[in-house]
């Protein structure tokens, strides 16, 4: 057996991900399609194409994924739910082991061809001579009644946008300090409860997370505009990607300024010229200065926090002196750029204070909220 693998002699030397998805595969993410069930060999990422399966082919593609979820620790609930999430993605044509990594922009597929059963115990199913080859073993069946299938197809698509709002504006499918947003977010899209069936870890990492990046997105963007989703889900969907929080905390309180002090944008007419620019680059492209930009081929922004220090500072005075409930003033990536100007930060609010502190003076800031995706 070769001493070298693959990963020695040809494999990445550098670091990616870091600050947003990282490239690692994971046996709980991994879905398996066992030889002979169709997938979608649409291999362009600009499209979507829906399949139809038999009975036979959804019975083995579930009992290969439920008993995949028992062996990374699963409860036979969960693992069975999960598995019935993912057939509906397959069937939506969302992951396929046809997809082509380099056209969907990514370092590997986490949706796989199995030649056999997933593991000796998928081996040693129970079938009894009445159970037919579209029938499912009892222990699955039982989770999933025809009420939890309806309950998880219905929530579907917002589950998913869900997933793919999250991942542009926090860089991550799940990580622990999300779960309380994904909640939030759930009850926004007028759900009763926090989840959509599963908790959000096992949807956004078990159940989808073999959706590719470029997919996901797509998805999100066809059931907006078709209407097929929540509306607080659609009008998320120009929400500023993770890395660009900086940018749209500036645009809210430059624009603030602005209209409160007109000759403040004329004193700093170069750093308002270049917040255009880099407002005109979002807008170009969708993904431009993104943490996972390189999952999109989207392009660097070229955004220099430095260089906006002081009018941040001056935003942070303001809003202190004037909106200190706007919920603006919590942007962490705002005060980040404040702290790089301490000297004339400190000055800047004694300024504003001493102003705020003379009645005919004082007006109050138009009220922003902070932007979506905070850092």
């Amino acid at each position: 057996m070769p001493f070298f693998e693959e990963e020695d002699l040809n494999g990445d030397y550098y670091s990616v991900g870091e600050t947003g998805e990282v490239l690692d595969m994971q046996a709980h993410r991994v879905i398996f399609v066992r030889n002979g069930i169709p997938a979608s060999t649409q291999n362009d990422p600009g499209k979507i194409s829906t399949l139809k399966l038999e009975g036979p082919h959804a019975v083995t593609f579930i009992e290969d994924n439920f008993f995949a979820q028992l062996n990374c620790g699963l409860s036979p609930e969960n693992a069975a739910k999960v598995a019935f999430i993912r057939l509906i993605a397959l069937r939506a044509g969302l992951v396929s082991p046809e997809f082509a990594v380099d056209k969907f922009k990514v370092k590997y597929n986490e949706c796989i061809r199995n030649s056999v059963a997933i593991s000796d115990e998928a081996g040693k199913l129970k079938r009894g001579v009445d159970l037919g080859d579209d029938e499912l073993i009892p222990e699955i069946a039982a989770v999933l009644t025809k009420e939890v299938r309806n309950k998880l197809r219905k929530d579907f698509s917002n589950a998913v946008c869900c997933i793919a709002y999250m991942f542009r504006v926090r860089g991550h499918h799940w990580i622990a300090d999300m779960d309380e947003k994904y909640k939030a977010l759930w009850r926004k899209c007028l759900k009763s409860e926090d989840t959509p069936g599963v908790n959000w870890e096992l949807y956004a990492h078990n159940s989808v997370h073999a959706i590719m990046p470029l997919t996901l997105d797509l998805f999100w963007n066809v059931r907006r505009a078709k209407s097929e989703i929540a509306g607080a889900l659609a009008k998320r969907y120009d929400s500023a990607p993770a890395g660009c929080a900086g940018v749209r905390a500036l645009e809210a309180g430059m624009n603030d300024l602005a209209a409160t002090l007109p000759q403040y944008k004329v004193l700093n007419e170069d750093q308002y010229e270049e917040l255009e620019r880099l407002l005109e680059k979002m807008k170009e492209d969708r993904w431009a200065g993104s943490v996972n930009r390189g999952f999109y081929g989207g392009t660097d922004l070229g955004f220099t926090e430095g260089q906006f220090a002081g009018i941040a500072s001056t935003i942070v005075a303001a809003l202190d002196q004037f909106a200190p409930s706007s919920p603006l003033r919590n942007s962490v990536a705002l005060k980040r750029m404040a702290q790089g100007a301490p000297i004339s930060g400190g000055f800047t609010a004694r300024m504003i204070a001493t102003a705020a502190a003379d009645a005919s003076n004082a007006k109050a800031l138009i009220y922003r909220e902070a932007p979506d995706g905070e850092e």
